[in-house]
């Protein structure tokens, strides 16, 4: 097989294909000389991922990109390789896929015996375990839980959740938010801003009520109010006219009518939330949490990295193929 990968790297380009033999060859003299657990990443593998990296991103991958998607397919490659060595394939998760698969295999073949239903078993086992992405992917994943599981204690000091607070203060101000009722016309062909002005005046002057305002009005989006919202995420609703309305309003006032995409809108504003910075001891927790989380992914990367560092990992494939 290696043999001809390499006959046919040397037809289409001898000298790279001969540079690219040598090291092959110097490779494989390695496995048999290393005292490390071997991984073997075939250029089939690899071109087949470069193809799902370019479908995705509709583009080939330039030389970095390259370096990337090959570091990645070896991290995934040796974390499967030692799953396989802790024998998290024997886990009843992947008993139950290969059940599956088996019971599927079953219905489409033929059977002459149970000696032929086991032979066919056999061979979907051994196949499923080779190739199956289901198993592969929970296989990989039961490998870092297992690594991270074996991480030590994670502790993090008052003085680094001080320090946090100190340098990231912006986390833990919240803005201004206010929620409000409006009565609705939506947008049409008609001029609508005589029947908004006339609900206002009502309003005002207390001859119409809310409810009976909002049966008069359109409603938007099924809403007659909207829960506490921020400057920004009014405007993103609304526009900045809209929004800009609302904050200068008092509490507890009807708007003069106001124009947004939508329509007329008669704003009432019912609750304002100021704007709070949480202390230090109100943001302890939440700091303590997103710390440990950093930690514990930076010791994980470190265990994976020392796995990887543990084999010997041999790439059948030229750069600039």
């Amino acid at each position: 097989m290696i043999i001809g990968r390499i006959n046919q790297h040397f037809e289409r380009m001898p000298l790279r294909s001969m540079l690219f033999a040598g090291l092959l060859i110097l490779g494989v003299s390695r496995i048999l000389t290393s005292p490390l657990p071997t991984v073997i990443i075939d250029a089939e593998l690899i071109e087949q991922r470069i193809a799902s990296w370019s479908v995705q991103m509709e583009q080939a991958p330039d030389d970095d990109q390259l370096s990337l998607i090959i570091e990645q397919t070896t991290r995934e490659q040796v974390l499967l390789k030692e799953a396989f060595n802790r024998n998290l394939q024997d886990l009843p998760q992947v008993k139950r896929r290969l059940e599956q698969l088996a019971n599927i295999a079953m219905q489409t073949e033929s059977k002459e015996s149970d000696l032929t239903d086991l032979m066919i078993i056999k061979q979907l086992r051994e196949q499923a375990l080779r190739s199956d992405p289901v198993i592969h992917n929970f296989l990989r994943s039961s490998m870092i839980m297992t690594l991270e599981r074996a991480l030590p204690p994670i502790s993090i000091s008052q003085s680094d959740i001080a320090e946090y607070y100190r340098t990231h203060q912006l986390e833990f101000t919240y803005p201004e938010r206010r929620s409000i009722n409006h009565v609705f016309i939506a947008k049409s062909a008609a001029n609508n801003a005589p029947e908004i002005s006339t609900l206002l005046e009502e309003l005002i002057n207390l001859t119409i009520d809310y409810p009976n305002a909002l049966k008069a009005s359109d409603r938007f989006y099924g809403a007659k109010s909207l829960a506490p919202k921020t400057y920004d995420e009014m405007a993103g609703i609304f526009g900045h006219q809209f929004a800009e309305t609302t904050w200068k309003l008092p509490q507890h006032h009807w708007s003069q009518p106001i124009s947004s995409a939508f329509g007329e809108h008669l704003v009432w504003v019912e609750s304002i939330l100021p704007l709070k910075q949480l202390s230090l001891e109100e943001s302890s927790s939440e700091i303590n949490t997103k710390l440990a989380d950093q930690k514990r992914q930076s010791l994980l990367q470190d265990a994976t990295t020392q796995l990887i560092g543990s084999y010997q990992v041999i790439i059948e494939y030229p750069y600039g193929h």
